[in-house]
């Protein structure tokens, strides 16, 4: 509604201006705050990686959510190994961290093991609530180097 009064001001060439902004900052905004998620090999072993950034809101984990579902049941036949890199992670909105463990309790039984990197204890908690609530076992490690 705020932009809707804020265009009503304008005029001609500016209300072009302001959209193309309005635009731009919207597509900004959502690149910023997607997630990595990528196929890595560590020790001879295929793992699913997240790189989170430093907050996990409703949105990011939705879309985040929809590709690695479409990763883990492309690869339906063997169990998913997963990393949870969230180093860069400083808070989550508990609504993402719900929706999360929705989806895990959907595909528990498409995965084999989930590693968590952090040093926070804040989000070793948000994990270990995950874990309880969706069944699956993290396994809480300080850098990748520890992932056996």
């Amino acid at each position: 509604m705020r932009v809707v009064k804020y265009f009503k001001k304008l005029h001609g060439f500016q209300i072009v201006k302001a959209i193309i902004d309005y635009i731009s900052e919207q597509n900004y905004l959502q690149k910023r705050c997607e997630m990595e998620i990528k196929w890595i090999t560590l020790n001879s072993k295929k793992y699913l990686k997240f790189s989170f950034d430093e907050n996990l809101g409703e949105q990011e984990a939705i879309s985040s959510i929809e590709k690695w579902k479409k990763e883990i049941t492309s690869n339906s036949d063997t169990k998913v190994s997963l990393i949870w890199d969230c180093l860069k992670m400083k808070s989550y909105d508990s609504k993402a961290r719900i929706l999360w463990q929705d989806a895990l309790k959907e595909l528990k039984n498409n995965i084999e093991n989930i590693w968590l990197i952090s040093n926070s204890q804040f989000i070793r908690v948000g994990a270990n609530v995950i874990s309880v609530f969706s069944g699956l076992k993290i396994n809480p490690v300080d850098s990748e180097s520890k992932i056996i």
